[in-house]
């Protein structure tokens, strides 16, 4: 600290320092480090939209370019389109992704994407349409590079 600026941490009474310590805590071990990696490459898996039976394959694959996040992904039919995005949030569990589509926009709509590990080698991928509804969800596994 500098010569004569006022410690106001010290100033707190006890319950307080000690909660704000621990908010302080909590806000450190919430902020993620640099990104890892673990969700570049390609990855395959079969969706189903919600109310429906009907699975359609799904393509996902995530790259840098130029310190920036991208992700392109192809649907199979019944959809037959494709579209890609990048990165609206992520954090070292999970990442969220726009979606704009490319091919087929007749077929398919825009939304976003959410991936998250499934725990052990796979994926789980999310899609949403713009308004924040929920409506696909598939498990993915990756390929080998």
């Amino acid at each position: 600290m500098v010569s004569g600026q006022r410690d106001v941490f010290s100033s707190l009474p006890a319950c307080r320092r000690l909660r704000a310590a621990f908010v302080a805590s909590l806000a450190l071990a919430a902020t993620p480090t640099h990104a890892t990696g673990w969700y570049f490459g390609v990855w395959l898996g079969e969706a189903r939209e919600t109310g429906s039976d009907v699975p359609y394959s799904v393509a996902l694959s995530i790259f840098q370019k130029d310190q920036q996040v991208f992700q392109h992904t192809r649907y199979g039919a019944p959809l037959d389109c494709s579209g890609g995005g990048r990165v609206i949030s992520q954090d070292d569990f999970a990442m969220h992704l726009s979606e704009y589509i490319t091919t087929n926009r007749a077929q398919c709509a825009d939304g976003t994407v959410r991936i998250y590990s499934d725990g052990a080698e796979g994926l789980i991928w999310e899609w949403f349409y713009p308004d924040g509804t929920f409506a696909a969800r598939a498990n993915l596994t990756k390929q080998p590079d």
